[in-house]
């Protein structure tokens, strides 16, 4: 606007002008979008630089009559023409136009001269001109907004909305990519978040998601700057660590266990179970490595079974008692006769634990 604007005074031979976008739907200007050359008395910039027409003077009889003015012999001390007048004191020559695309306001211009009279040959020149600047902004514009919804969707095909962690797809492409003599050793970490699907069964997939939320932000937050970690399931994260011996992975495996004690939910501490592996040559299949960090972390999934579903258990008693207190002593009696029927079978403790439940 600032060029277009400097161009227009040269050809035109103005001495002040402005060149101002409008929108006609919200009945504004926007001194954000505009450019100004040599104004004097111009109202200052209110509501974040958007001014109201009905506060506009001059530029509201502009586009209330939708026409053009060409205005010679003005005395600076016109009163028909506000600020514009006090911008060229003495005698001046005034172009206003307002520019139109499809029946609406979208520009106005301003030019002011002591030298030259305008006539109609100059408006259908500057008309052209606005028409040209118009049309060439918003194939700027359109390119864009094509440009950051093409962005936008790579991001997402990369990235996993709920957390913005990376994503499966993205996990796999850097398996790839890594599969390097100088990234040896690479260790994955398989993660598993506990007790997702009983939140989510008895308390709601909201309450799942802030789970799930709260992992990644653990997760990503014991990663060091050239890992690489991905949510690539429901509750299921994978964290690539390049030059990473196993033992090293275990300490960061430590962090993490470390942080969710110390990250409390309304359903107790967060709960990760964890197995690692570590490709040492580029002879091992990088997939069997994976899978065998995978089946770690069901091992330690099931010994980690115990102590995730008390607390899980506990809050489920808790949440239905804060909704009713009726419901305590009849809770309790169900659990005590479930528990001395199943004890009758010699159930284990992991299977009285899913019968309290």
């Amino acid at each position: 606007l600032e060029y277009a604007l400097d161009h227009m005074l040269t050809l035109f031979c103005g001495k002040m002008g402005f060149l101002i976008l409008y929108d006609e739907a919200f009945h504004h200007y926007d001194w954000n979008n505009c450019a100004t050359r040599n104004l004097k008395g111009l109202r200052a910039k209110e509501d974040n630089g958007i001014s109201r027409l009905k506060r506009s003077g001059v530029l509201e009889q502009l586009v209330g009559e939708n026409q053009p003015w060409l205005l010679a012999d003005v005395e600076g001390n016109s009163s028909g023409i506000g600020w514009l007048a006090r911008s060229c004191p003495g005698t001046c020559h005034f172009l206003l136009a307002p520019y139109l695309d499809e029946n609406q306001v979208v520009a106005l211009v301003g030019i002011g001269s002591r030298d030259r009279i305008y006539e109609d040959s100059d408006l259908l020149m500057i008309q052209t001109y606005l028409s040209n600047l118009y049309h060439m902004v918003e194939q700027k514009r359109t390119d864009l907004i094509q440009k950051e919804k093409k962005q936008e969707m790579v991001y997402l095909s990369y990235h996993d909305p709920l957390t913005g962690m990376y994503n499966r797809r993205f996990l796999e492409e850097e398996l790839a990519r890594h599969n390097t003599r100088r990234n040896l050793p690479i260790s994955l970490v398989f993660a598993d978040v506990n007790g997702l699907k009983m939140i989510n069964d008895t308390f709601g997939h909201e309450r799942g998601d802030e789970l799930i939320r709260l992992a990644a932000e653990v997760i990503k937050g014991c990663c060091r700057e050239d890992d690489l970690a991905a949510r690539v399931g429901g509750d299921e994260f994978v964290i690539l660590l390049p030059r990473t011996k196993k033992s090293e992975a275990m300490q960061i495996i430590g962090r993490i266990q470390d942080l969710c004690l110390k990250k409390s939910t309304r359903l107790g501490p967060l709960s990760i179970s964890m197995g690692c592996e570590t490709r040492e040559t580029l002879e091992t299949d990088v997939l069997e490595v994976l899978r065998q960090a995978e089946t770690q972390m069901y091992h330690q999934k099931i010994q980690d079974a115990g102590e995730y579903r008390s607390s899980i258990q506990d809050a489920i008693l808790a949440s239905l008692q804060r909704q009713s207190k009726a419901f305590r002593a009849p809770a309790q009696r169900v659990i005590h006769l479930a528990l001395g029927r199943a004890k009758a079978f010699s159930l284990r403790d992991k299977e009285l634990g899913i019968v309290r439940v």
